[in-house]
C-alpha cells in the first residue's frame, strides 16, 4: 500500500532509493506551498505582535489622555495621601495603572497644591534600625498599631546599600503629631533577638 504522503524525488514509498517518486515540478509546487504557509504565518505573526511591540517602544504607551494633568509617586501610601486631599477639595480624578493619578487639566493647580499639602507630612517620620530583629519588631508593632508604614532599602553616603530604612506615613499633621508620639514612645526601638 502506498503512502498518501508526498516523498521527496529519488525515495518511492517504500523507503526504497530507486525511482523518482515525483517529477521537480512537482516538488517545487509542494515546496512553494509549504514556504507559502510559512511566510503567511510569519507575517502574521509578525503583524500581529513584532509592529505592535516596536511601536509601544518608539512611541511609548499612552499613559495620560488629553487635558489632563498627572502626578503621584510608586512611593507605598503616596497616590492614596494626594487622593485624599483630592477628595477633599471635591477634585475628580483617574489612577494610572501601576502608580500615579491624572486629572482633568482645569484641575491641575488643586492637584499641585495636593501634592504640596501632603509632602509637608508624608516622609517627616523615619527610623533606621540596626539589624534584621528590630526591623521585625518595627514591622509587626506597625501592624498591629494599623499605620501606613513601609521598609525601603537605605543608602549611604556614596549611594552604597546600607541596609533598610523604617519610615511612617503620614498625610496630616495632626496625624505626623500622633505617629512621631507613637514611634518614640511606643515602637521596639532598639528590640534585639531572642538566643
Amino acid at each position: 500500500m502506498g503512502s498518501l504522503l508526498p516523498q521527496p524525488a529519488g525515495v518511492t514509498p517504500n523507503g526504497d532509493c530507486a525511482t523518482v517518486a515525483m517529477s521537480d515540478n512537482v516538488m517545487g509546487t509542494v515546496h512553494s506551498a509549504v514556504f507559502d504557509r510559512l511566510r503567511n504565518s510569519l507575517t502574521s505573526a509578525i503583524v500581529k505582535w513584532v509592529i505592535p511591540a516596536i511601536v509601544v517602544a518608539i512611541v511609548g504607551v499612552p499613559t495620560t489622555h488629553a487635558h489632563e494633568a498627572c502626578g503621584g509617586s510608586d512611593a507605598k501610601y503616596y497616590d492614596e495621601g494626594v487622593i485624599f486631599y483630592l477628595k477633599k477639595a471635591g477634585v475628580p480624578y483617574r489612577r494610572m495603572r501601576g502608580s500615579g493619578l491624572c486629572v482633568h487639566e482645569r484641575y491641575s493647580s488643586q492637584l499641585k497644591a495636593a501634592e504640596q499639602e501632603l509632602d509637608r507630612y508624608f516622609p517627616q517620620i523615619a527610623h533606621k534600625p540596626k539589624d534584621a530583629c528590630e526591623e521585625r519588631a518595627l514591622v509587626e508593632w506597625a501592624r498591629r498599631e494599623k499605620l501606613r508604614f513601609e521598609l525601603r532599602p537605605a543608602f549611604n553616603e556614596r549611594n552604597q546599600p546600607s541596609g533598610k530604612i523604617f519610615l511612617v506615613r503620614s498625610f496630616t499633621h495632626e496625624e505626623l503629631v500622633a505617629n512621631r508620639e507613637k514611634l518614640e514612645r511606643l515602637a521596639p526601638i532598639g528590640a534585639t533577638c531572642r538566643r
